[in-house]
């Protein structure tokens, strides 16, 4: 969360050597990262940071990283109802999400 909070703060005053490195220090974290179903609170909760406090899709590189890391996380996360809550919500990241699996079905 400290890494999304440094990005979101560098993103909106522009500044863009913390934000690319917050985001890369994110990247490196995420990709470490062992999820544990006790975890997926976690990373639903960056999920919900990132798309209340960034801009859309396109021009923000950390709802993108997010929706990325759940869609590559599915087998595990897709399981867990705070999932499906999140789903239900709909909202953008449902949007970024559903354009990031129709890119690898089909």
């Amino acid at each position: 969360m400290a890494y999304a909070g440094l990005y979101i703060f560098a993103n909106k005053y522009g500044i863009k050597p913390l934000e690319s490195l917050s985001l890369y220090k994110l990247y490196i974290t995420l990709k470490s990262f062992t999820l544990y179903r006790a975890r997926i609170g976690d990373i639903l909760k960056l999920v919900r940071y990132a798309y209340e406090n960034g801009l859309d899709y396109k021009s923000n590189k950390l709802r993108a990283l997010v929706s990325k890391y759940i869609t590559y996380k599915i087998d595990t996360i897709g399981k867990a109802k705070r999932f499906l809550t999140l789903i239900e919500e709909g909202g953008l990241f449902v949007r970024d999400f559903w354009k990031l699996v129709q890119k690898y079905l089909f």
